[in-house]
């Protein structure tokens, strides 16, 4: 009997290796002398941990390169590079944006999207058109920023002006009512050899009510009349450089927009990536029942979030799926055959995201489920 784990981080509590050794912990329990054979996908969407799993199943090579954070600091950070499966001739570059401009680089008390910028991002693509890469996957979850890639352009040659004046300082999401023009004849010559697929786990537009500053500047350390002022920005921004607005360009503050206006990149989900580079359909369909789960499984599990990817795949082979939540709001569960909130009611979440407490609980939720796994095994 084969049982595939394909589960995403528990973000701040485990990562995806380490929920999956879990799951597995507690199924041997369970299913005793049948001995399965687990296969292990670690799973990510755009965001955390989207680096360690393509690594794994591109087999990569780990680059470290210095960089810029977000706010100007010079930083050591990774990618990775392996051969493309498309063109073995070419290299094939795996960046997580996150490693170089992301949110966690930065201390709470100095987080502010209208001084943050995706320069380091453009430092990090730049040295892997140096190093031969011609392919790029990027992931763009967790970004720190709201310069709709503007910072990233900068360090690749593109050249804004507000008036007649070039804009010498780095781009951020403060600078974008100020650009009027925009000169591209300086960008790096290597990117006409490149294409770019970016990952991304959110169909937000480029502006506007749902777009990039109203849903994701206040995490970012905006204030709502920075969120405005922000808004606005894009919204100028958009005007003077013909933006591809559309799903996902409000993606990590109109990163993705930047990225499908000026490298003519291909938006997808970033866990349709993962199930596809890892062999994830090849080994789904000899499997008895494939695991899956997040942190926490809600109504924005159902909008394409990992898990609903994992569960459209598995049922599309005819699959059952177990799903298993730190917590799972009321009806979210339903479409898997079984979905199992690890948490215990009661259990302070200070408690529950504690690592090893994150991993007992999976086990001890399995453990005690044991009869309606068997059921859905024995039904497959």
């Amino acid at each position: 009997m084969k049982i595939v784990l394909a589960i995403d981080s528990f973000k701040g509590s485990l990562s995806s290796s380490q929920a999956e050794e879990a799951a597995a912990s507690g199924l041997k329990d369970i299913l005793g002398n049948e001995c399965p054979e687990f296969v292990f996908i670690p799973m990510a969407d755009g965001g955390e941990g989207l680096l360690d799993s393509l690594k794994r199943s591109f087999n990569a090579e780990t680059v470290s390169v210095r960089v810029f954070n977000p706010l100007m600091e010079e930083i050591e950070a990774e990618y990775a590079t392996a051969p493309s499966r498309k063109n073995a001739a070419v290299k094939c570059a795996l960046i997580e944006m996150a490693r170089c401009s992301g949110l966690t680089l930065i201390d709470e008390s100095r987080r502010n999207p209208w001084i943050t910028t995706t320069y380091g991002l453009g430092q990090m693509i730049a040295h892997a058109l140096e190093q031969g890469c011609r392919e790029f996957i990027v992931g763009i979850g967790g970004s720190a920023t709201n310069d709709a890639g503007t910072g990233m352009l900068q360090a690749l040659g593109y050249k804004f002006y507000e008036g007649g004046r070039l804009i010498e300082e780095p781009m951020c999401g403060g600078k974008l009512a100020c650009v009027t023009s925009i000169d591209a004849s300086g960008r790096h010559p290597l990117l006409d050899e490149a294409s770019f697929t970016i990952a991304c786990d959110v169909k937000n537009p480029f502006y506007g009510p749902n777009g990039a500053a109203f849903v994701y500047a206040p995490q970012k350390g905006a204030n709502l009349a920075m969120v405005k002022e922000l808004d606005a920005g894009l919204r100028s921004f958009a005007s003077v450089a013909g933006v591809k607005d559309g799903e996902g360009a409000g993606a990590a503050g109109g990163l993705g927009g930047g990225f499908a206006t000026f490298l003519s990149a291909e938006l997808r989900s970033g866990a349709e990536i993962v199930l596809e580079e890892s062999g994830f359909y090849r080994e789904v369909q000899e499997c008895a029942i494939v695991v899956t789960g997040e942190g926490k499984i809600d109504a924005q599990t159902s909008n394409g979030k990992l898990p609903q990817c994992v569960l459209r795949a598995a049922h599309s082979y005819g699959k059952p799926v177990l799903a298993l939540g730190g917590k799972i709001e009321k009806g979210a569960g339903e479409a898997f055959e079984l979905a199992l909130q690890i948490t215990p009611e009661g259990m302070p979440l200070s408690t529950a995201m504690k690592s090893d407490i994150a991993r007992d609980n999976i086990m001890n939720a399995i453990v005690s489920n044991a009869s309606a796994i068997r059921s859905v095994l024995e039904c497959r």
